[in-house]
Parts: C-alpha cells; sequence; structure tokens
C-alpha cells in the first residue's frame, strides 16, 4: 500500500475554482452568504490541517500499549458523547454506554483487522485508529437509540415493569 498522497496544485486550483463558484451564485442569487461560506472554507481548512498534524503524530506511534491508550481514550469520549444524547439520565449511564461500545465494537474491530484487512502487526495504528473510530463512531449511535428506545419502552410499560 502506498503512503500518504501529495494533492497537486491543478486539484487545490480545481477546489478554488468551486469555491469562487459557490460565491458567484450567492452573490448572483442575493443570498449574502458570502461571508459564511468564506468563514466556513477557512475553518475546514485549518481543522484539516491540525486533524492531517494530528493523525501524523498518531500514526508515528509503534507502541501497542500507546496504540491501545488511544483507542481507550477514544472509547471514553464515545462512551461520554453517547450517554449526553440520552435525554433522560440514569445513574451510571456512561459506564453502560461504554459497555456497549466496547461490545460493539471489540469483536468487528478485531475481526476486520485480522481477518478482512490482515493487519500486520495487529496494533499498526494506520489501520486500528481509523477503523476503530468509524466503528465507535456507528456504535456510539446505535448506543444512543437504544438507549432512547429502551427508557420510552420502560415508559409505556411502566405499570407491567412496576408488576414485576
Amino acid at each position: 500500500m502506498k503512503g500518504a498522497i501529495d494533492i497537486e496544485w491543478v486539484r487545490l486550483t480545481t477546489l478554488l475554482a468551486l469555491l469562487c463558484l459557490l460565491f458567484f451564485v450567492s452573490a448572483r442569487m442575493r443570498l449574502e452568504l458570502g461571508k459564511k461560506i468564506g468563514l466556513a472554507a477557512l475553518r475546514g481548512s485549518i481543522q484539516l490541517i491540525a486533524v492531517g498534524y494530528a493523525l501524523s503524530a498518531v500514526f508515528s506511534i509503534h507502541d501497542p500499549l500507546l496504540v491501545l491508550a488511544t483507542l481507550s481514550l477514544m472509547l471514553g469520549v464515545a462512551a461520554r458523547t453517547a450517554a449526553s444524547r440520552i435525554s433522560r439520565r440514569f445513574p451510571g449511564v456512561t459506564w453502560l454506554a461504554a459497555l456497549g461500545l466496547i461490545a460493539g465494537t471489540s469483536v468487528s474491530l478485531g475481526f476486520s483487522t485480522a481477518i478482512v484487512v490482515d493487519v500486520r502487526p495487529w496494533y499498526s495504528p494506520q489501520y486500528l485508529i481509523p477503523i476503530g473510530g468509524m466503528l465507535l463512531g456507528n456504535s456510539m449511535n446505535g448506543v444512543s437509540l437504544a438507549a432512547e428506545r429502551f427508557m420510552d419502552e420502560l415508559d409505556v410499560r411502566r405499570a407491567e415493569v412496576e408488576t414485576l
């Protein structure tokens, strides 16, 4: 597999031309979005540069413990985010969200990196962290939706639950 892909100046110029087209359409239709488009483009560029540097640092890690620590940090952030999306909070919701995320991602991450992608060594951060992030993101949505649905069902079936 190739390393980083260089983006040629021609492609960057094409991107700039599309951005100018957005400015033109906004001005032509009197939408007054030019300032917002410019600010969004600037913010997006700064964020991409920052993420690029952060990923360069993360991908240079060749210690399995540091890779697992990074995944653990990602898990913690995902658990907090999933728990914060639940409208009716209850004690231990963040820990339950973390448990759900671990259950939802560990098997899939292990299978996809060991069997599908065949990552060697198994802790290669350029594979493990992006795939883990995608799985955590999807699982995070699933956990928060499942918790919301569970709480709604508890409300609907309150009498049945209290009978038990």
